[in-house]
């Protein structure tokens, strides 16, 4: 997920970088392009197909043990079930924060018994941020974690003009955010630091055009 997500932030990228480029030799900036993108495929492809063979085959094994409701390989969605049981015993205050790996335990299924062992084993993470965040927050903190951020969006949805470079870096961390849905993202440090970095500057960048655009238009009226 994270390599395909890649590929929109680097032709964004590419495109600013040679900016001047385009306006002084457009033909060539699409060859140039065209060329950056099938050497960056192809060297994507070469590094990912190991692993991506290798998912491939683990998700294949995962679906026939979902179809043979055999919960035990796939323990990331027993995981998603334990983490909705201790949403719906504390949803509006949550467990506390850090609270996710002492608190598994008790409502670990048989999936996590080893061996016929008298513990479970504990999982520090529930591989799902947002079911980590109602888990441990409940409601009412994600609520607080959310309502600055809604501000600030709804603030910069009328001063962003709408350009490709923008909408590609901002498609590419809305992937980030659905693939936290189903790992645990956001807990790498350099994941979270680079997505508000992605998300400031796309911001950014479109409020500056924006402004670019008005001064444009102001100077085309003075004439």
């Amino acid at each position: 997920a994270a390599s395909i997500f890649a590929a929109p932030l680097a032709l964004a990228f590419l495109l600013s970088i040679f900016a001047p480029i385009r306006q002084l030799y457009p033909r060539r900036f699409i060859l140039l392009c065209a060329l950056s993108l099938f050497i960056s495929s192809f060297l994507l492809y070469a590094l990912a197909k190991p692993q991506l063979d290798r998912s491939i085959s683990r998700t294949e094994q995962q679906i026939d043990s979902v179809e043979a409701a055999d919960y035990t390989t796939v323990k990331r969605l027993a995981l998603y079930r334990d983490s909705w049981q201790m949403i719906q015993e504390k949803p509006l205050w949550g467990w506390g924060i850090g609270s996710f790996i002492h608190i598994h335990p008790i409502y670990a299924g048989d999936e996590f018994y080893r061996n016929k062992s008298a513990y479970p084993i504990a999982y520090e993470f529930a591989h799902s941020d947002p079911l980590q965040l109602l888990v441990e927050y409940g409601i009412a903190g994600c609520a607080l974690l959310l309502i600055p951020l809604v501000i600030i969006v709804l603030g910069l949805s009328g001063r962003v003009e709408s350009n490709r470079i923008s909408l590609w870096v901002l498609s590419a961390c809305l992937g980030v955010l659905l693939a936290s849905t189903i790992d645990m993202v956001f807990t790498s440090p350099a994941i979270a630091t680079g997505f508000l970095l992605c998300a400031s500057a796309a911001a950014s960048y479109g409020v500056e055009t924006r402004k670019l655009k008005a001064q444009s238009q102001s100077r085309g009226h003075l004439c």
